[in-house]
């Protein structure tokens, strides 16, 4: 299969929980989607908006948070940071980093 970009993401919520998850493109079309219905930035103009809106895609989809809806759901996370497929984080701005966050969505690590 071929490599997408699907970050591998740390998030920690606002209760001091934390979770390892691995974006796919469910979480990619739900952050195209809402870009588009609430005019935000691109994933190029706001790269953090685009991460945590991904986080809690995946989160949600996944039942770790107790409610849905995006903007009552986008404070609760307070911390988002991309790492590679070893658990290091990575740099986003650059190449280097953009390409540790492309990965294999088939492989739902832990």
């Amino acid at each position: 299969m071929a490599r997408m970009l699907a970050p591998r993401l740390v998030v920690t919520l606002d209760n001091d929980e934390e979770y390892t998850i691995q974006t796919d493109n469910r979480d990619m079309v739900r952050f195209d989607m809402l870009r588009a219905r609430k005019g935000w930035p691109t994933m190029q103009e706001a790269p953090f908006v685009f991460m945590t809106v991904l986080a809690w895609s995946c989160l949600a989809r996944e039942g770790k948070l107790g409610n849905t809806d995006v903007d009552k759901e986008l404070d609760r996370i307070i911390g988002v940071e991309p790492i590679d497929e070893a658990g290091n984080t990575v740099d986003i701005d650059t190449p280097e980093g953009f390409d540790a966050i492309t990965a294999d969505p088939t492989n739902r690590g832990s």
